[in-house]
């Protein structure tokens, strides 16, 4: 299957530790990805940075095939 969402690396550390480290997973088009985990394990943190409403100390990030990378302000 086509790949249609690629992450690689994504980190988002906070104050205190908390946070996501190293991401990485592919959501193959026309298939059914789930993300679970506990309480605060960084569920809404991811998607809010492939949102683009966060951003992360380092990722890499391919929506259908295009590869960005999103640099902390």
């Amino acid at each position: 299957m086509t790949a249609a969402l690629k992450v690689g690396d994504l980190t988002r550390i906070y104050p205190g530790g908390g946070g996501i480290r190293g991401i990485d997973f592919t959501a193959d088009e026309r298939a059914v990805t789930a993300v679970i985990g506990p309480n605060g394990a960084g569920k809404t943190v991811l998607f809010s940075i492939i949102a683009g409403l966060a951003r992360p100390e380092s990722n890499a990030l391919a929506w259908r095939q295009r590869w960005s990378r999103i640099r902390r302000s």
